[in-house]
Protein backbone atom coordinates (compact mmCIF):
# COMPACT_ATOMS: atom_id res chain seq x y z
CA UNK A 1 0.00 0.00 0.00
CA UNK A 2 0.74 3.70 0.10
CA UNK A 3 2.34 3.58 3.68
CA UNK A 4 4.51 0.41 2.81
CA UNK A 5 6.08 2.18 -0.31
CA UNK A 6 6.26 5.84 1.36
CA UNK A 7 8.39 3.91 4.31
CA UNK A 8 10.51 1.61 2.11
CA UNK A 9 12.02 4.50 -0.10
CA UNK A 10 12.40 6.56 3.27
CA UNK A 11 14.98 3.85 4.36
CA UNK A 12 16.20 3.43 1.21
CA UNK A 13 16.82 6.95 0.97
CA UNK A 14 18.25 7.09 4.20
CA UNK A 15 20.24 4.53 3.36
CA UNK A 16 21.81 6.59 0.81
CA UNK A 17 22.86 9.60 2.48
CA UNK A 18 24.77 7.37 4.67
CA UNK A 19 26.34 5.54 2.04
CA UNK A 20 27.17 8.68 0.17
CA UNK A 21 28.91 10.09 3.24
CA UNK A 22 31.30 7.10 4.20
CA UNK A 23 31.87 6.31 0.43
CA UNK A 24 33.39 9.88 -0.23
CA UNK A 25 35.43 9.40 2.89
CA UNK A 26 36.63 5.65 1.76
CA UNK A 27 37.45 6.71 -1.71
CA UNK A 28 39.58 10.00 -0.24
CA UNK A 29 41.22 7.31 2.23
CA UNK A 30 42.13 4.54 -0.24
CA UNK A 31 43.69 7.58 -2.51
CA UNK A 32 45.68 8.95 0.30
CA UNK A 33 46.95 5.50 1.27
CA UNK A 34 47.35 3.80 -2.32
CA UNK A 35 50.98 4.12 -2.36
CA UNK A 36 51.49 2.52 1.08
CA UNK A 37 49.25 0.03 0.25
CA UNK A 38 50.74 -1.63 -2.78
CA UNK A 39 52.48 -4.53 -1.25
CA UNK A 40 49.94 -5.81 0.84
CA UNK A 41 48.08 -5.78 -2.50
CA UNK A 42 50.19 -8.06 -4.10
CA UNK A 43 49.88 -10.55 -1.27
CA UNK A 44 45.62 -10.29 -1.33
CA UNK A 45 43.53 -12.59 -3.34
CA UNK A 46 41.13 -11.04 -5.82
CA UNK A 47 37.89 -12.17 -3.92
CA UNK A 48 39.75 -10.58 -0.51
CA UNK A 49 40.13 -7.99 -2.38
CA UNK A 50 36.45 -7.52 -4.20
CA UNK A 51 35.17 -7.98 -0.80
CA UNK A 52 37.21 -5.20 0.93
CA UNK A 53 35.93 -2.98 -1.59
CA UNK A 54 31.89 -3.77 -1.47
CA UNK A 55 29.96 -0.73 -0.94
CA UNK A 56 28.08 -2.98 1.91
CA UNK A 57 31.16 -4.20 3.86
CA UNK A 58 32.50 -0.52 3.92
CA UNK A 59 29.13 1.08 5.33
CA UNK A 60 29.35 -2.37 8.16
CA UNK A 61 32.80 -1.43 8.64
CA UNK A 62 32.01 2.26 9.20
CA UNK A 63 28.78 1.63 11.42
CA UNK A 64 31.16 -0.30 13.65
CA UNK A 65 33.42 2.82 14.09
CA UNK A 66 31.70 5.45 16.63
CA UNK A 67 33.40 8.69 14.87
CA UNK A 68 32.00 6.98 11.54
CA UNK A 69 28.59 5.80 12.95
CA UNK A 70 27.91 9.75 14.40
CA UNK A 71 28.49 10.52 10.83
CA UNK A 72 26.08 8.24 9.19
CA UNK A 73 23.44 8.86 11.53
CA UNK A 74 23.61 12.80 11.38
CA UNK A 75 23.04 12.20 7.35
CA UNK A 76 19.97 9.70 7.78
CA UNK A 77 18.74 12.42 10.52
CA UNK A 78 19.26 15.09 7.64
CA UNK A 79 17.63 13.32 4.94
CA UNK A 80 14.39 12.40 7.17
CA UNK A 81 13.80 15.61 8.61
CA UNK A 82 14.11 17.42 5.22
CA UNK A 83 11.92 14.44 3.75
CA UNK A 84 9.14 15.23 6.00
CA UNK A 85 9.15 19.17 5.57
CA UNK A 86 8.91 18.46 1.63
CA UNK A 87 6.07 15.57 1.84
CA UNK A 88 4.27 17.77 4.10
CA UNK A 89 4.13 20.73 2.10
CA UNK A 90 2.28 18.42 -0.61
CA UNK A 91 -0.18 17.65 2.35
CA UNK A 92 1.45 13.52 2.43
CA UNK A 93 2.30 14.13 5.29
CA UNK A 94 0.96 16.22 8.37
CA UNK A 95 3.63 18.90 9.16
CA UNK A 96 4.75 18.99 12.67
CA UNK A 97 6.49 21.57 14.67
CA UNK A 98 4.14 24.24 13.89
CA UNK A 99 4.73 24.57 10.13
CA UNK A 100 1.75 24.65 7.77
CA UNK A 101 1.35 24.10 4.12
CA UNK A 102 0.61 26.78 1.78
CA UNK A 103 -2.67 25.34 0.45
CA UNK A 104 -3.59 24.69 4.93
CA UNK A 105 -3.27 28.42 5.08
CA UNK A 106 -5.21 29.17 2.08
CA UNK A 107 -8.18 27.22 3.65
CA UNK A 108 -7.76 24.21 1.43
CA UNK A 109 -7.68 20.89 2.29
CA UNK A 110 -5.67 18.77 1.87
CA UNK A 111 -5.08 14.83 0.56
CA UNK A 112 -5.86 12.80 3.60
CA UNK A 113 -2.74 11.54 5.71
CA UNK A 114 -1.85 7.92 6.37
CA UNK A 115 0.79 8.97 8.75
CA UNK A 116 0.45 10.63 12.80
CA UNK A 117 2.13 14.07 13.02
CA UNK A 118 6.00 14.12 12.65
CA UNK A 119 8.09 14.80 15.50
CA UNK A 120 9.27 18.74 16.23
CA UNK A 121 11.93 19.58 13.85
CA UNK A 122 14.01 19.67 16.58
CA UNK A 123 14.01 16.30 17.27
CA UNK A 124 16.58 14.31 17.82
CA UNK A 125 17.82 11.14 15.14
CA UNK A 126 15.90 8.45 17.00
CA UNK A 127 12.69 10.17 17.08
CA UNK A 128 12.80 10.28 13.32
CA UNK A 129 14.04 7.16 12.71
CA UNK A 130 11.00 5.59 14.33
CA UNK A 131 8.62 8.17 12.71
CA UNK A 132 9.60 6.66 9.39
CA UNK A 133 9.97 3.29 10.52
CA UNK A 134 13.77 2.78 9.66
CA UNK A 135 15.79 0.22 11.50
CA UNK A 136 19.07 0.34 12.46
CA UNK A 137 21.56 0.22 9.96
CA UNK A 138 23.21 -3.12 10.49
CA UNK A 139 19.52 -4.56 10.40
CA UNK A 140 19.09 -2.28 7.11
CA UNK A 141 22.92 -3.88 5.76
CA UNK A 142 21.55 -7.31 6.73
CA UNK A 143 18.72 -6.94 4.30
CA UNK A 144 18.69 -8.56 0.86
CA UNK A 145 16.81 -6.02 -1.16
CA UNK A 146 18.66 -2.85 0.41
CA UNK A 147 22.00 -4.75 0.22
CA UNK A 148 21.64 -5.49 -3.21
CA UNK A 149 20.77 -2.13 -4.33
CA UNK A 150 24.12 -0.72 -1.66
CA UNK A 151 25.84 -3.10 -3.92
CA UNK A 152 24.59 -1.57 -7.31
CA UNK A 153 25.11 1.77 -6.56
CA UNK A 154 28.81 0.70 -5.56
CA UNK A 155 29.35 -0.92 -8.98
CA UNK A 156 27.91 2.40 -10.64
CA UNK A 157 30.21 4.50 -8.72
CA UNK A 158 33.42 2.75 -9.32
CA UNK A 159 32.76 3.05 -13.26
CA UNK A 160 31.91 6.60 -12.67
CA UNK A 161 33.08 8.90 -9.47
CA UNK A 162 31.25 11.53 -10.78
CA UNK A 163 27.77 9.76 -9.87
CA UNK A 164 28.18 10.48 -6.38
CA UNK A 165 27.87 14.46 -5.61
CA UNK A 166 29.40 15.63 -2.34
CA UNK A 167 26.56 16.04 0.76
CA UNK A 168 24.94 18.74 0.80
CA UNK A 169 25.36 20.86 4.55
CA UNK A 170 23.17 19.17 6.56
CA UNK A 171 21.85 22.27 8.73
CA UNK A 172 21.13 25.88 6.61
CA UNK A 173 23.95 28.79 7.70
CA UNK A 174 23.91 31.91 7.24
CA UNK A 175 26.25 35.06 5.88
CA UNK A 176 28.78 35.19 8.39
CA UNK A 177 28.88 38.74 9.73
CA UNK A 178 31.92 40.56 10.70
CA UNK A 179 32.83 40.89 14.81
CA UNK A 180 32.24 44.84 14.53
CA UNK A 181 29.55 46.48 13.28
CA UNK A 182 31.50 49.58 11.91
CA UNK A 183 33.13 47.18 9.82
CA UNK A 184 29.89 45.71 8.63
CA UNK A 185 29.62 49.54 7.29
CA UNK A 186 32.15 50.01 6.00
CA UNK A 187 32.09 46.84 3.55
CA UNK A 188 28.37 46.82 2.62
CA UNK A 189 28.17 50.89 2.01
CA UNK A 190 31.03 49.81 -0.24
CA UNK A 191 28.87 47.96 -2.39
CA UNK A 192 25.43 49.58 -1.87
CA UNK A 193 23.81 52.24 -4.25
CA UNK A 194 21.28 53.38 -2.11
CA UNK A 195 21.21 54.96 0.93
CA UNK A 196 19.61 52.57 3.02
CA UNK A 197 20.95 49.27 1.82
CA UNK A 198 19.90 45.80 3.33
CA UNK A 199 22.15 42.98 3.35
CA UNK A 200 20.63 39.37 2.61
CA UNK A 201 21.67 36.97 5.66
CA UNK A 202 21.35 34.12 3.50
CA UNK A 203 23.28 34.75 -0.05
CA UNK A 204 24.72 38.24 1.32
CA UNK A 205 23.26 40.32 -1.47
CA UNK A 206 22.91 43.83 -1.00
CA UNK A 207 19.57 45.62 -1.67
CA UNK A 208 17.18 48.32 -1.42
CA UNK A 209 15.50 48.63 1.87
CA UNK A 210 14.00 52.32 0.57
CA UNK A 211 10.21 51.13 0.38
CA UNK A 212 10.27 49.43 -3.09
CA UNK A 213 9.75 46.09 -2.43
CA UNK A 214 13.30 44.39 -3.25
CA UNK A 215 13.59 42.53 -0.17
CA UNK A 216 10.30 40.85 -0.48
CA UNK A 217 11.00 40.09 -3.82
CA UNK A 218 14.49 38.71 -3.29
CA UNK A 219 13.16 36.62 -0.35
CA UNK A 220 10.75 34.82 -3.00
CA UNK A 221 13.40 33.84 -5.02
CA UNK A 222 16.29 33.32 -2.28
CA UNK A 223 14.57 31.45 0.22
CA UNK A 224 11.17 30.12 -1.33
CA UNK A 225 9.13 33.87 0.56
CA UNK A 226 11.26 33.54 3.78
CA UNK A 227 14.22 36.01 4.21
CA UNK A 228 16.10 37.39 7.26
CA UNK A 229 17.89 40.75 6.13
CA UNK A 230 20.00 43.00 8.00
CA UNK A 231 18.90 46.99 7.61
CA UNK A 232 22.43 48.77 7.56
CA UNK A 233 21.09 52.55 8.83
CA UNK A 234 18.54 50.92 11.08
CA UNK A 235 21.06 48.25 12.61
CA UNK A 236 18.54 46.03 13.19
CA UNK A 237 16.97 42.72 11.38
CA UNK A 238 14.37 42.07 9.25
CA UNK A 239 12.36 39.36 8.76
CA UNK A 240 10.04 38.69 5.61
CA UNK A 241 7.55 35.74 5.27
CA UNK A 242 6.02 36.08 1.92
CA UNK A 243 4.45 39.99 1.77
CA UNK A 244 4.49 40.52 5.32
CA UNK A 245 7.41 41.42 7.40
CA UNK A 246 8.94 42.44 11.25
CA UNK A 247 11.54 43.95 12.97
CA UNK A 248 13.76 41.60 15.05
CA UNK A 249 16.46 42.59 17.54
CA UNK A 250 19.86 44.06 16.37
CA UNK A 251 22.72 41.53 16.55
CA UNK A 252 24.71 44.13 17.39
CA UNK A 253 24.87 45.51 21.21
CA UNK A 254 27.25 47.47 22.92
CA UNK A 255 30.09 45.98 25.26
CA UNK A 256 27.68 45.62 27.77
CA UNK A 257 25.19 43.55 25.67
CA UNK A 258 23.01 46.32 25.72
CA UNK A 259 21.64 47.92 22.12
CA UNK A 260 20.75 51.86 21.90
CA UNK A 261 18.10 53.34 19.93
CA UNK A 262 20.58 56.37 19.14
CA UNK A 263 23.38 54.13 18.51
CA UNK A 264 25.92 55.75 15.76
CA UNK A 265 28.89 57.08 17.34
CA UNK A 266 28.72 53.78 19.64
CA UNK A 267 30.72 50.94 19.37
CA UNK A 268 28.64 47.98 18.55
CA UNK A 269 29.91 44.52 18.37
CA UNK A 270 28.39 41.01 17.15
CA UNK A 271 26.21 39.47 19.96
CA UNK A 272 27.34 35.72 19.62
CA UNK A 273 24.32 34.29 21.35
CA UNK A 274 21.55 36.50 19.46
CA UNK A 275 23.04 35.55 16.32
CA UNK A 276 22.47 31.57 17.04
CA UNK A 277 18.96 32.39 17.96
CA UNK A 278 18.35 34.08 14.65
CA UNK A 279 20.77 30.61 12.92
CA UNK A 280 18.40 28.31 14.98
CA UNK A 281 15.43 30.09 13.23
CA UNK A 282 16.66 29.98 9.89
CA UNK A 283 17.44 26.26 9.99
CA UNK A 284 13.80 25.49 12.12
CA UNK A 285 12.28 26.91 9.39
CA UNK A 286 10.25 29.41 12.05
CA UNK A 287 10.64 32.48 10.02
CA UNK A 288 7.19 32.25 9.34
CA UNK A 289 5.81 31.98 13.11
CA UNK A 290 8.18 34.74 14.24
CA UNK A 291 6.76 37.18 11.65
CA UNK A 292 2.87 36.30 12.27
CA UNK A 293 3.70 36.30 16.00
CA UNK A 294 5.28 40.02 16.37
CA UNK A 295 2.67 41.38 13.95
CA UNK A 296 0.18 39.99 16.23
CA UNK A 297 1.88 41.67 19.54
CA UNK A 298 2.96 44.93 17.72
CA UNK A 299 1.03 48.00 17.45
CA UNK A 300 3.34 49.35 14.54
CA UNK A 301 2.93 47.03 11.32
CA UNK A 302 5.00 47.36 8.61
CA UNK A 303 2.99 47.69 4.90
CA UNK A 304 2.62 44.37 3.30
CA UNK A 305 5.46 44.47 0.26
CA UNK A 306 7.09 47.71 1.27
CA UNK A 307 10.51 46.41 2.06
Amino acid sequence: DSRATLLLFARLFALAAAAQHVYLDYKDDNKDDKDDDKEEDKEEDDDAKRERGRLVGVLRRGAAQPETRSAMDAAMHAFLRNASLVLGAFGILPLGGGATTTASRRGTPCRPSFFPSPPELGSPFPAWRAYFGVPPLEAMLEDPTLAAVVEGWGDRAAEDPTTVPPPAPARPSLVDLPHSYTDLHTQVSSRATTDHPAVCLVCNEVLSAEGGGACTKHAATCGAGAGIFFLLQDCSLLLVHGQRACYFASLYVDVYGERHGQFRGRPLFLDRQRMQVVHKMWADHAVATAVVQSRFASRHIIVNGFY
